[in-house]
């Protein structure tokens, strides 16, 4: 892929879909997507194109297909989706194309609260106005992390390497993440369903000592490991 279509793809892109769900809840969400995103683009990837070929008959309209512009980046996130699960992938995915995850259907949920660290949760009933709000808010969240969350990660994984301490680094993403949580407060509450969900990686795999995947991969890594927000469509 060359590094000109891949910017100018990050420029318009909108999110990255994930689903686990049945062929007709699939299309029926993908078609309520279709209405609220007429003149942005949601990506999606080969793996959930082979899962849902009626994706293809949206190519466009507002779905592309997404491509990794490094290979060395499609080794890394096909070795995180042997490792963790499909749903990390497509968050790894979504974290390079610097967009938020579509979460579609329970399952696909269910499927990321391993590396889900906090969550949004309300009690409302959104209008079409308000979904659109807080999907756009959603945006702003991994694009405004991106930066930060990526050089964060950098250090985490030199740290590591050098057999340092980095238990500070990882409690300023809590930090950061809570603080962000602030954007939400037209709709956040204490109970109800969780609507958006702070996915990362690189917390994962701290606790579960899997850093080992990244060393390869060390100066590519980062753009994998942001944070990203989640939109939870179930």
């Amino acid at each position: 892929m060359s590094f000109h279509l891949y910017a100018a793809i990050v420029k318009n892109l909108r999110g990255v879909v994930y689903s686990e769900a049945s062929e007709e809840e699939f299309e029926e969400k993908i078609k309520w997507l279709v209405k609220r995103f007429r003149y942005r683009n949601l990506g999606y990837i080969e793996d959930l194109a082979k899962k849902y070929p009626i994706i293809g008959k949206y190519e466009g309209k507002p779905f592309i297909k997404l491509h990794y512009p490094i290979t060395a980046l499609k080794e890394l996130l096909d070795k995180i989706g042997e490792e963790i699960g499909a749903g990390a992938k497509h968050v790894a995915v979504a974290s390079i194309y610097v967009s938020p995850i579509f979460i579609v259907g329970e399952e696909a949920f269910k499927s990321l609260k391993s590396i889900c660290v906090d969550c949004i949760k309300t009690n409302k009933e959104l209008s079409d106005k308000n979904w659109k709000l807080h999907m756009r808010i959603a945006d702003y969240t991994t694009l405004d992390f991106y930066s930060w969350s990526t050089q964060n990660s950098a250090k985490i994984i030199e740290l590591w390497l050098r057999g340092g301490d980095f238990s500070k680094l990882i409690e300023e993403r809590l930090n950061k993440i809570k603080n962000d949580k602030k954007r939400y407060w037209r709709i956040i509450s204490e109970s109800g369903k969780p609507i958006i969900v702070y996915i990362d990686l690189i917390q994962y795999l701290v606790k579960n000592n899997l850093l080992s995947i990244v060393k390869d991969y060390r100066d590519l890594a980062p753009a994998a490991l942001a944070i990203v927000s989640g939109i939870v469509l179930t």
